[in-house]
């Protein structure tokens, strides 16, 4: 009976020590900002800067989620949570460096048809132009989407989605992969995004 008593507490210890801690949105953005967390890498060449973010499938779910109305299920939560898992989604954000004050979408245009030509290539373009790779494999995203901006802006953000091309579980099971943008819109060259697949485990959780 005591050897059964301790076996509890003892698994029940582990889950405790293996679960993630939850906090507010506020606390995961701050979490998520600071580079040392492994989510969160950034670049600069000349004057163009580049700022890569890896989402975790709870924020994703967290932003799927938070316009329901009633109640949430847990097998609602756990059926889109898993759909994430097994993709990798990320928001490469495109803007001046630091020193420097231009709209990325006209710097070095001269005329209309050159803006065109650059709002094409930023809308339909970056498809060609970034791939994960991974183990010598290599994806293609499946949606590369610029947001919308509302007022007056520099930057660009752009939301990034990997799906598997074979098996379900092909990307949850890389430990390390990297992201490749060969930037021929700006002429910054090929610039790599590396991360690790413990850094997204290591995400805290979002309360709902």
């Amino acid at each position: 009976m005591k050897d059964f008593k301790r076996y509890t507490i003892i698994l029940l210890f582990f889950s405790l020590a293996c679960s993630k801690s939850e906090v507010s949105l506020q606390d995961y953005y701050e979490w998520q900002e600071d580079e040392s967390n492994g989510v969160h890498k950034t670049k600069t060449v000349g004057e163009i800067a580049f700022d890569m973010k890896l989402l975790s499938p709870d924020y994703l779910t967290y932003l799927e989620l938070k316009g329901e109305k009633g109640a949430v299920t847990p097998q609602l939560k756990d059926s889109i949570m898993k759909f994430y898992e097994n993709n990798l989604t990320f928001v490469l954000t495109i803007g001046p460096a630091e020193e420097s004050h231009f709209d990325i979408t006209s710097v070095g245009v001269k005329n209309y048809e050159e803006y065109a030509e650059r709002m094409k290539q930023l809308n339909f373009g970056l498809t060609e132009l970034l791939e994960l790779r991974a183990g010598g494999k290599k994806w293609k995203p499946v949606i590369v989407e610029m947001e919308n901006i509302y007022g007056l802006e520099f930057h660009r953000k752009f939301n990034i989605v990997f799906s598997p091309e074979e098996k379900a579980d092909e990307l949850v099971k890389l430990d390390k992969f990297t992201v490749m943008f060969d930037d021929e819109i700006f002429g910054t060259g090929t610039s790599s995004f590396g991360f690790l697949k413990s850094s997204l485990d290591k995400t805290p959780a979002i309360k709902f």
